[in-house]
């Protein structure tokens, strides 16, 4: 496929800036202007940066996928900040349960961040497309349902998203584990 990184590497307006996890050398203007725009388009359609901002730190700026990934959660985890405090000192914050999640969500990156060691880009990238594409379908059946009437769409569209989680969960974990016994497998053929 065309590389549009390459070509907006080229382009050379100054500062010049090495990015040294991601490897790459491109202007500054690069993934500010692309964080611009994930972020005006996160705003436009109510939805989190991540669903842009990790393909276009892909396919736009030239990050490896592992390098993409904890990019935008770290730039999420700033942002997020930011708009915690706000909702928070409004008063629109259910604390008890945030701090709930929080204990939840805290294992599950964990073990998603030790999973992007074993699972390689491409791996990553489809399980991320797979995803989007099951929202998408979810959106359109609530949308059908309320268009058309049919409540049983609703329930289609609730079953198709813990399906999609459920099988991507699954995908993950055989991946991860067969990977894991590769490399103790290769580890005591070494000793």
């Amino acid at each position: 496929g065309v590389e549009w990184h390459k070509k907006f590497h080229a382009i050379k307006i100054p500062p010049m800036m090495h990015f040294n996890e991601a490897g790459i050398y491109c202007s500054m203007w690069l993934p500010v202007a692309v964080s611009f725009l994930t972020g005006w388009l996160a705003g436009i359609l109510g939805i989190g940066g991540g669903l842009i901002r990790m393909p276009s730190l892909i396919y736009l700026v030239g990050c490896p996928t592992h390098v993409a990934v904890g990019t935008d959660l770290f730039e999420v985890a700033i942002s997020g900040l930011y708009g915690a405090g706000t909702y928070t000192y409004k008063g629109r914050t259910e604390l008890v349960a945030a701090v709930i999640m929080l204990i939840g969500a805290s294992m599950g990156a964990q073990v998603g961040a030790v999973a992007t060691k074993y699972i390689q880009g491409y791996g990553i990238r489809y399980a991320f497309g797979f995803a989007v594409l099951g929202c998408m379908a979810s959106i359109v059946l609530k949308l059908g349902a309320k268009q058309f009437g049919m409540p049983i769409l609703d329930d289609v569209s609730t079953a198709l998203v813990l399906g999609v989680v459920s099988a991507l969960s699954l995908y993950i974990l055989l991946h991860f584990n067969a990977c894991c016994n590769l490399e103790l497998a290769q580890n005591s053929a070494k000793a």
